[in-house]
């Protein structure tokens, strides 16, 4: 058929578009056959084989095969991201990858089958909703048995914690919880399971752990009952941790286990993409939220008083908030030149030791104490020449701003925020007759770390001095002794 085609066309017996449209074929199609022809070529079909054979270097394949020895729960697709994102170049595509690892019966078909997408949810940003779980508790070479909890972000997929626990309990986890705190800020929902310490399916009651997070203000969601897929990214993670890190994983003791989990942390967070996540690691769109926080001291100044407790009253209700995060809050007023605490909230310490330590209150401490009164202008009185005034001048000016912000007999909110922008912050203040100002929180604990080198030389240099002034008095009153006794002696000496 093919050759009486291209002989009718070549004889100009009709039109190329009704010969083609008789033989039921299209003009591209008869336009190959007669350029075959006219070139000597077989009309038949030709092979579709690509004429060069692109093969995988030696060195590419073992570079991907001992990926994966190392880490036999990681894909194909996640191994090329990994190399790919470490400079590996002329990389396979993810589909040779895939074929390397089965040829080389690294791929089992029960892993294949298992390998089926699903549905995913997540909040809008990081710290909208922490998932928290503890993994299946398992036995160390020590004969003692570890309860792995696990924390995760609910966005970002981020593992906030993974801490080998001896126990289950309210009294181990608070001081985890409490760290997390400080170095991620609060979320405004915890979500959980109803087993111990978040919640007990024995009691209609509130746990302890869930009445301290309500002194917070986050909000405690557990789980349906022997329903796990509702914390299922923290489940996801379980079993990721399970097949990527402990089933080919000896665990010695506590020790060991706290180190080789916060190398999987590192690995899980940093250099392992997520299929939810485009293949970013979970730390790159974790940070990319936070990074932009500035932290700063805020200090509003309020014209009435009891506004000030109403604005606390609403600050801890809220302490975290798409746009700040707020972890120490505190009620002073300036009585006699001394900040008197009135009321105040922490998130991170025990309500009986709230101000003993933090930067608020190292920054009351300052202004409340001698340096404070140094800073308000009362160096001769206090202590002579024993500082350098101008030295004080150059390193702590903002210490004698933030003095400065609050008058005699008025009352200040002392707020250390975590601020995205800082109309958020500024508009909820607002909301009542106060004077705002901001000051950069790193700058603020350097400037207290100064000011407290300068209190300790202040102390030392006032016992010199007292020890001075105690060894000339001793010695003006062994030269008194000893005129008297010279005068003494010589009176006995003239009778």
């Amino acid at each position: 058929m093919r050759e009486e085609f291209v002989k009718r066309v070549l004889s100009g017996e009709s039109t190329m578009s009704a010969l083609c449209r008789e033989y039921g074929i299209s003009r591209p199609t008869g336009y190959k056959w007669v350029e075959r022809q006219q070139a000597g070529k077989p009309l038949e079909d030709q092979s579709r084989r690509p004429k060069t054979i692109h093969r995988v270097a030696p060195e590419t394949e073992r570079l991907i095969l001992d990926y994966r020895e190392a880490h036999p729960a990681i894909g194909a697709l996640k191994i090329h991201r990994i190399l790919e994102n470490k400079g590996h170049c002329d990389l396979p595509s993810v589909k040779t990858v895939n074929n390397i690892l089965k040829r080389n019966g690294m791929i089992t078909r029960e892993a294949s089958q298992a390998a089926t997408p699903m549905q995913r949810f997540e909040k809008e940003t990081p710290n909208e909703m922490w998932q928290a779980d503890y993994k299946g508790h398992f036995e160390m070479a020590d004969g003692r048995r570890c309860h792995p909890l696990n924390i995760i972000d609910d966005h970002s997929r981020f593992n906030l914690c993974c801490e080998p626990m001896y126990t289950e309990s309210y009294q181990e986890i608070k001081p985890v919880m409490i760290r997390l705190f400080e170095s991620y800020g609060l979320p405004r929902v915890f979500l959980c399971d109803n087993g111990n310490p978040w919640g007990t399916s024995q009691s209609t009651g509130f746990t302890s752990f869930e009445v301290w997070l309500m002194e917070l203000g986050i909000l405690t969601i557990h789980g349906r009952p022997l329903h796990p897929q509702t914390q299922g990214k923290d489940e996801s993670f379980n079993r990721s941790m399970t097949k990527e890190l402990l089933k080919h994983t000896m665990i010695l003791d506590r020790e060991d286990a706290r180190k080789k989990f916060d190398q999987y942390r590192k690995f899980y967070n940093e250099e392992r993409p997520h299929h939810a996540l485009n293949l970013d690691t979970p730390a790159s769109d974790f940070e990319r939220r936070f990074k932009t926080m500035a932290e700063n001291i805020v200090i509003a100044t309020y014209e009435v008083e009891s506004e000030a407790y109403q604005a606390l009253s609403e600050i801890k209700h809220e302490t975290n908030n798409a746009n700040y995060a707020i972890s120490q809050a505190v009620i002073v007023k300036k009585e006699n030149g001394q900040l008197n605490i009135r009321d105040g909230f922490d998130t991170g310490r025990e309500a009986d030791d709230t101000w003993s330590g933090g930067l608020i209150g190292s920054l009351i401490g300052i202004l409340g104490g001698p340096l404070g009164i140094l800073l308000g202008g009362s160096v001769g009185m206090m202590i002579g020449g024993a500082v350098d005034a101008n030295d004080m001048a150059n390193h702590i000016s903002l210490l004698e701003r933030a003095g400065d912000c609050i008058a005699e007999g008025e009352t200040a909110m002392l707020l250390l925020a975590q601020e995205e922008y800082e109309t958020a912050l500024t508009a909820k203040l607002n909301r009542f007759r106060v004077s705002i100002t901001r000051m950069d929180a790193a700058e603020i604990a350097a400037e207290i770390e100064h000011a407290n080198e300068v209190e300790k030389q202040l102390a030392k240099d006032a016992r010199s001095k007292l020890r001075a002034e105690k060894t000339e008095s001793f010695k003006a009153t062994v030269e008194k002794k000893r005129d008297e006794l010279k005068a003494w002696f010589a009176g006995r000496g003239e009778k």
